[in-house]
């Protein structure tokens, strides 16, 4: 075997493999994904012809890396579809969390990926066994390497050039929506120009006064028609407790849901009954997942286009409510069941107003009630509704569960719904399981609080983000016997529910378009908040007193472009929703000054 053999069998395995995970992201061939990922291929493997020896462990330890990288896309890709940046990757303070979610999805014809680093392996081994030694095959290896090295360049500006031959030379590095590089560059392309933007433009900036006076002007002049659909008293709640309760992978589709003549939210379909409920409400979140939610809810502001924004920025003086609140001599307390680090909450928080946090470390024999990443729901809302009960008055609470989360996965023992059909076993089926389960564990906060303490307390349940989504409608077609379109998907599945409870609340279903960028607005209002305190500061609207003509989804680096009108259109970003999140992108680097 020659050096120029081993060039092509490493540059061939790792073109089609690179090729191979960019394309699950694309709905057409890419040609750009595929001369790029040839032309680097090709330039790593053909380090080889410069060696004198060692090659083979070269080839090997190359591939192994490239291989491992890959796979972590394939498997992150899988879960989100959106490609992984450097950002994500680094939080590895997520990766213990994260890892039942992501690695769940592994199968067994995964290790395909793998049968190149096996084969040589096995002849490295061999090698090192018999003492062979590589030869050049070609007696002008220099010569050979350059030759190499200009078809290198070629593949990699093939697209690039043709891009600037059609005129499209200012799109060379922008990036509309997370499949962006990949489409133009491939999976390789994207890991490189990812890492570019990580090490180069992660700055803080300085507003200027026309940049600051652009974004007053926009955050003032919200497009936006007059609510009247709702009768809601303004400052209803003022003075009274709030407890946010954050619903993990809650989607609205399951409200007043039965399987099997058995309801999935029986506890929270009675809450209705004293509760206004947004059911055309979105979730917004980004890379940063559930802690984008919570950003939403609590300053409403949007996340940052890469990563996890608690992460990139915890420091930020964010405009939330909870610091309005606490001028009005209210204290904040958050609870989770999982450890303080995941999404850097422990660092987050105190800038977003919290007083304390209470993670799983805070609750007694944690350790005895673990499902998935955490603590239970079942015992995370018992002890949490324990504490509530005996924190002085007013206070806030914000209580994010963990149950039900992909994949879905509990004890039989501890499953409160039982289904004999062909949903068992499912991943839908195990959905309404957790969802079921995650449902009455929310019923025992409430057992733990008083009547009068349930009385004072205005209750915010959302979800924040989807755990069924249109990947998996073949299985919400068989259920429910038909089929759905895309369309249909988004304005009847992809909802998370937004319910605003309190005993004293008469029933109001409101069918508006909404966002969790709304819910800090909307919130204040209740609360007795003057709107002056947030209306300059808050990218949502108050609800009760405004419709939004429309609002837009986020993903990964807001890559559907799905604008979602008050009549259930979908159209795609407008100058409207590029500005909100440029706007608020700058507002968090310059923190907020």
């Amino acid at each position: 075997m020659n050096k120029l053999v081993l060039v092509m069998f490493l540059t061939i395995f790792l073109t089609f493999k690179g090729y191979f995970v960019s394309q699950l992201l694309l709905d057409e061939r890419s040609m750009g994904a595929l001369t790029v990922s040839l032309g680097i291929a090709l330039l790593v493997s053909s380090f080889i012809l410069l060696l004198k020896r060692g090659e083979i462990l070269y080839a090997l330890i190359v591939n192994a890396i490239l291989t491992v990288i890959l796979y972590v896309q394939y498997l992150y890709i899988g879960y989100f579809k959106t490609p992984m940046s450097l950002y994500v990757f680094l939080q590895s303070s997520n990766a213990q969390g994260m890892g039942e979610s992501i690695f769940g999805r592994f199968h067994i014809t995964d290790l395909l990926l793998f049968i190149d680093i096996i084969f040589l392996l096995g002849f490295y081994i061999y090698s090192k066994k018999k003492k062979l030694v590589l030869k050049n095959g070609i007696k002008k290896t220099k010569l050979l390497f350059l030759l190499v090295l200009i078809a290198t360049i070629g593949c990699i500006s093939l697209k690039p050039a043709l891009m600037v031959v059609k005129g499209m030379g200012g799109e060379l590095t922008r990036k509309y929506t997370p499949s962006s590089y990949v489409a133009n560059y491939g999976i390789y392309g994207h890991q490189i120009l990812d890492s570019y933007q990580f090490l180069f433009q992660n700055k803080d900036i300085v507003l200027d006064k026309k940049e600051k006076e652009e974004i007053e002007a926009f955050l003032n002049e919200k497009d936006v028609i007059k609510q009247t659909n709702i009768q809601v008293e303004e400052g209803i709640f003022k003075n009274k407790n709030i407890v946010f309760l954050q619903m993990e992978s809650l989607q609205n589709f399951v409200i007043n849901e039965k399987v099997e003549g058995k309801e999935l939210t029986p506890f929270i379909n009675g809450l209705l009954e004293n509760s206004v409920h947004f059911n055309h409400f979105y979730p917004q979140t980004a890379e940063g997942n559930s802690s984008d939610a919570e950003l939403l809810a609590l300053a409403s502001i949007y996340p940052v286009k890469e990563g996890s924004t608690f992460f990139r920025y915890p420091e930020r003086n964010y405009p939330s409510i909870l610091k309005e609140l606490n001028k009005d001599g209210y204290k904040s307390f958050a609870f989770h069941g999982d450890e303080g680090s995941f999404w850097n909450r422990n660092q987050t928080y105190p800038n977003l107003g919290f007083d304390e946090y209470y993670d799983i470390s805070s609750y007694k024999h944690a350790d005895e009630d673990l499902v998935g990443m955490g603590l239970s729901d079942k015992f995370f809302f018992e002890e949490t509704g324990k504490m509530l009960e005996e924190k002085e008055e007013p206070f806030v609470g914000y209580a994010i569960s963990l149950t039900n989360h992909f994949p879905f996965t509990m004890k039989e023992e501890e499953k409160t719904l039982t289904m004999e059909n062909e949903l068992k076993g499912s991943l839908l089926g195990n959905y309404f399981e957790t969802v079921h389960y995650s449902d009455q564990a929310l019923k025992e906060m409430f057992a733990q609080m008083s009547k009068e303490k349930i009385e004072n307390t205005v209750f915010v349940i959302y979800g924040d983000h989807n755990g069924i989504f249109n990947k998996n409608k073949a299985e919400v077609e068989k259920w429910k016997g038909k089929k759905v379109t895309d369309k249909e998907w988004l304005n009847e599945y992809s909802t998370v529910p937004f319910i605003i409870y309190n005993p004293g609340l008469e029933k109001k279903v409101i069918n508006d378009v909404a966002g969790q960028i709304d819910i800090m607005p909307t919130v204040s209002y209740l609360m007795g908040i003057d709107e002056e305190k947030y209306v300059d500061k808050a990218f949502g609207v108050n609800l009760f007193e405004h419709q939004n003509k429309s609002i837009f989804l986020l993903k990964g680096d807001y890559g559907n472009n799905n604008v979602i009108t008050n009549q259930g259109e979908i159209n795609v970003y407008g100058k409207k929703e590029i500005n909100s999140l440029d706007y608020s992108e700058k507002l968090i680097k310059s923190n907020f000054k």
